[in-house]
């Protein structure tokens, strides 16, 4: 079949940083998601026969499954492109919103591209980091995980009817959840989940991005899921010291991987293995197990795999959440406490503490933003219950706020925009003119060393005595805090006269004071001001004042 296939969407063109999971996580976390699984369906890990009833089925567990990679090796190859707008969260929308841009539509024209021979099983086996089924561009990394499971489940169950014997469906299959499941780890790393990964202003600043993501992997973003568990996630390099965090992500790629396997043995007809079948049943409890599978396998909006179809895997991705309503169930651990269920505080007056101090209204969600489920009984009763009575009077619920900064401050580093005016003087005369140009910034601070950059900017002139001047130069501020202003700035250059009387080349000296950085919104982006003097020594010696807008 044809194997053409789409590049992926790339943002921005800098140097790679670290991976939202370093790439051997990534490599770990998928080796042992597939070996733990499989021990469930086996009797020994890869290349090993299943038994059916006392007979050998025709079919093994691969071991490597493209490009002689394995599971792990290929779910880390393509999460390698970390910030890519379909690696990050949708900052402050609930998962079932995240959900809400993949159609019915999506999910069958995907599924079309792969049996029609346009994509093909080929392809499947061929995917890599710069290349995606339909070339697809999803919102956030929820919805990309989404898809690309939703498609490894359908290879699984209707390979056979597709010509595919049992070891091709298993190779296709399983090549597409180990992408599946570079999105879903990515989705519990938390320099991803409050990073804005989409808009205009957002790719401007991809250095900021990688701050930002760096400074939450690192400070941690409170979490819960749909099934009730709040915890404290983090991002790369803490994967395997920090055990909330390694449980979690741990348990939804197994539970992923589980929901392929069952729809491999459901279509085969296959005795299902005595593990997978209770974790099935656990999942659904009343319902049989073809059914359980073929509400997974019908073709729905994304939402509704979350909101109605309740697929397992769903459940467990985090979302950001600033307060929570704790109840406390029947339910004990190994300690004899009672477990608790964490419902999200919602941004209505009666489904969320009457004191508001210290939660973060951004990050609560509206009642419309999560499923029926997700919102406690007593605050859907009619008539509506207090939430001061109820976390006052009834002993099983508390109210828990998750306190923390949830709004990273724009860094210098990175690619700088600027825009201002100047008015120089020389021979008496007196010209104005306007000032553009682009920089780097390298730190923000660097020893006695604030705004550490270079730019270069152009300088043209509107009076009727035309004359512009290039000006690259380097410079860096001295510390200081006197109101809105943060540095004494000085920088270095040279002048390049381009027309008329300044056509010459000279050196550049420039003092001024830089203002703090102002953020804009939610997008990592940032502006600052700066008022400078400068003195360009040309064949004529010219100074004058400059004003600066700097997005950065």
């Amino acid at each position: 079949m044809s194997g053409g296939v789409l590049s992926l969407l790339l943002m921005g063109s800098a140097a790679k940083t670290a991976l939202a999971w370093e790439k051997n996580e990534h490599r770990i976390l998928g080796d042992s998601t597939y070996h733990q699984t499989m021990r469930d369906c086996a009797r020994r890990l890869a290349d090993t026969a299943y038994a059916v009833g006392g007979e050998t089925a025709g079919f093994t567990f691969p071991h490597k499954l493209s490009g002689g990679l394995n599971f792990g090796e290929l779910s880390a190859e393509d999460a390698a492109d970390d910030l890519a707008r379909d690696r990050f969260h949708e900052r402050g929308s609930s998962l079932l919103d995240q959900l809400r841009w993949v159609t019915k539509e999506e999910v069958v024209e995907t599924w079309n591209a792969i049996i029609s021979g346009r994509e093909g099983f080929s392809a499947i086996d061929s995917l890599s980091t710069t290349a995606r089924i339909r070339g697809l561009k999803a919102r956030n990394v929820v919805g990309a995980y989404l898809i690309y499971h939703l498609m490894a489940l359908r290879v699984a169950a209707y390979g056979h009817e597709l010509g595919l014997d049992e070891n091709q469906t298993l190779r296709a299959s399983l090549r597409l959840e180990a992408t599946a499941q570079g999105y879903l780890a990515d989705g519990f790393s938390s320099g991803h989940m409050l990073v804005p990964g989409s808009g205009l202003l957002t790719r401007l600043v991809r250095r900021n991005n990688i701050e930002a993501h760096n400074h939450y992997a690192h400070r941690g973003v409170y979490v819960i899921n749909s099934r009730g568990d709040a915890w404290q996630a983090f991002g790369d390099g803490v994967l395997h010291w920090y055990a909330p965090t390694r449980r979690a992500v741990s348990e939804a790629c197994r539970c992923s991987l589980k929901e392929v396997l069952a729809a491999f043995f459901i279509a085969r007809e296959y005795t299902m293995p005595t593990a997978l079948g209770a974790w099935m049943d656990s999942t659904t409890p009343g319902v049989t197990l073809p059914d359980i599978v073929s509400s997974w396998l019908s073709d729905e909006d994304g939402a509704e795999y979350y909101n109605d179809r309740v697929l397992p895997t769903l459940l467990l991705i985090p979302m950001p959440v600033a307060a929570t309503w704790s109840f406390r169930t029947s339910e004990r651990d190994n300690f004899g406490i009672s477990k608790r269920f964490h419902y999200p505080q919602l941004r209505d007056e009666n489904m969320r503490d009457p004191d508001p101090d210290g939660i973060d209204a951004d990050f609560l969600y509206p009642p419309s933003a999560v499923p029926d489920w997700l919102i406690p009984a007593p605050f859907v009763a009619i008539p509506l219950a207090s939430p001061d009575d109820l976390i006052r009077n009834d002993p099983d619920w508390a109210s828990v706020r998750w306190i923390q900064d949830r709004y990273y401050h724009p860094s210098y580093k990175g690619v700088l925009l600027h825009f201002g005016a100047q008015l120089l003087f020389a021979d008496g005369q007196e010209q104005a003119g306007g000032l553009i140009g682009t920089g780097y910034g390298f730190w923000d601070d660097l020893m006695v060393l604030r705004n550490v950059s270079f730019s270069i900017y152009l300088l043209p002139s509107n009076s009727e005595q035309k004359r512009s001047l290039l000006v690259p130069s380097v410079g860096g501020g001295i510390p200081i805090e006197i109101a809105e202003l943060r540095a004494l700035r000085v920088e270095g250059g040279m002048a390049f006269g381009l027309r008329s009387e300044y056509n010459n080349i000279g050196p550049t000296l420039a003092l001024g004071l830089d203002s703090r950085t102002w953020p804009i919104g939610d997008t990592n982006l940032g502006f600052s001001l700066r008022l400078k003097y400068q003195w360009f020594y040309l064949e004529t010696t010219v100074k004058g004042l400059s004003v600066e807008l700097i997005l950065q």
